[in-house]
């Protein structure tokens, strides 16, 4: 009895390493012959624009995949294509943050990208204007769109190129503080132009009236915002927004208003 048990063990386990080794050998199989299906001319894009801004088209993605290709796409099977170089490829240009590459049992190629969102133009010291995205890349201006974001001006050292990556100090701080603005719902409907000073602190122009905000370095940000907050709810109401030509931040737990 007890070996009849062991016999029938045994042989379960070998059932089910057979069965396993089949399903392998189908999954393989259909790999394989997905592997080499040709591709059809069909290429599938879809786009993720964020807020909107409409920086890159789908024709523009198709022809870079086909100028990458050299070739028609039905020349080609779904082995013959390098889908991680095209991704590459593809996030190389400065208005994709990422991007996906594959294909599918019918030969069709899918393309999803997620494009760079810009949250600041600059024009720098040498007049050279561009934006910088959410992720930190520098992004060429474009006639095509004109993203609603502040502008920053003034003394913004860079390398002069209106792409790649944020290679100096000063320029990761107003990366920085630019992030900060973007994504704090009140300062972001407030602020109109960041102003980069001499000895790089920052100056703020809000979109109402005709005042500037000494904001000046990185630091207690969230505080600065509470007092401004605070001040417009209530401090200025009283005094009337034409008596002041600047409102100073820089010191800590008050508020510097300099008269006109």
């Amino acid at each position: 009895m007890k070996i009849n048990r062991k016999v029938k063990k045994l042989l379960r386990s070998t059932a089910t390493i057979f069965a396993s080794a089949g399903l392998l050998f189908l999954l393989l199989s259909a790999s394989r012959e997905q592997a080499e299906t040709p591709l059809n001319e069909r290429i599938l894009i879809d786009i993720n624009y964020g807020n909107g801004d409409y920086f890159v088209a789908p024709e523009e993605v198709e022809q870079l995949i086909i100028k990458e290709l050299g070739k028609t796409l039905k020349q080609y099977t779904i082995a013959d294509i390098d889908l991680r170089h095209l991704e590459e490829k593809l996030s190389s240009n400065p208005y994709i943050r990422q991007a996906e590459v594959f294909a599918d049992i019918n030969g069709s190629l899918h393309v999803n990208i997620e494009q760079e969102k810009p949250i600041l133009r600059v024009i720098n010291s040498s007049r050279v204007s561009y934006y910088i995205s959410e992720s930190g890349r520098k992004m060429p201006f474009s006639g095509k769109f004109t993203p609603r974001v502040a502008v920053a001006t003034g003394a913004i050292e860079d390398n002069g190129k209106s792409r790649g990556g944020l290679e100096r100090e000063g320029l990761k701080k107003l990366f920085d503080l630019a992030s900060f603005i973007y994504h704090d719902p009140f300062m972001r409907a407030l602020v109109d132009e960041i102003i980069v000073r001499p000895d790089g602190e920052f100056e703020l122009i809000p979109k109402i009236d005709n005042h500037s905000i000494r904001w000046g370095d990185l630091s207690e940000a969230k505080e600065k915002k509470e007092k401004l907050e605070l001040f417009y709810g209530k401090g200025i109401r009283k005094a009337g927004w034409q008596n002041y030509r600047q409102i100073d931040l820089r010191f800590k737990k008050q508020i510097v208003c300099k008269r006109r």
